[in-house]
């Protein structure tokens, strides 16, 4: 099914009414960011290889090709661009595909870019002793400075 494969999104961008030149870039980049970073497989893994795949969020916003859909996927991509390098991002990324926990590890990410967009540093999923257990929050963040 093409529709599961990142390049048939990449390819439609040039058939999508009402884009701009440099949405339409920002758009291109941004789904090729998230094939490399998500991986090939994801869209079939988030589909659960369903016949209706779009019960997973950013598989509705595929979907749906309206340019306000492409903008919300760009500025996804752009929240994980703002990420890279945070310690255990990759265990957010690992369970994106699962349409249980997009909803939670989207808003995690999108609510980390911003703060780390703003200076601090992100850690996800950080292992802690508290008194004689090991703790582990979604996130720790941190400022440099302090």
């Amino acid at each position: 099914m093409r529709s599961l494969e990142w390049n048939y999104h990449i390819e439609e961008l040039e058939r999508m009414a009402g884009f701009v030149g440099l949405e339409k870039d920002e758009a291109r980049g941004a789904l090729k960011y998230l094939k490399r970073v998500l991986g090939e497989e994801f869209l079939a893994r988030a589909s659960a290889r369903e016949p209706c795949v779009a019960r997973h969020p950013l598989l509705r916003l595929l979907a749906n090709f309206a340019p306000c859909s492409r903008r919300d996927i760009s500025r996804f991509a752009d929240y994980l661009r703002v990420l890279e390098g945070s310690k255990n991002l990759e265990s957010a990324l690992a369970r994106l595909h699962n349409l249980s926990q997009f909803e939670h590890d989207a808003l995690l990410i999108k609510a980390a870019a911003k703060l780390v967009s703003e200076g601090l540093r992100a850690r996800f999923e950080p292992t802690r002793d508290v008194g004689d257990r090991r703790r582990q929050p979604d996130l720790r963040l941190e400022d440099p400075v302090t």
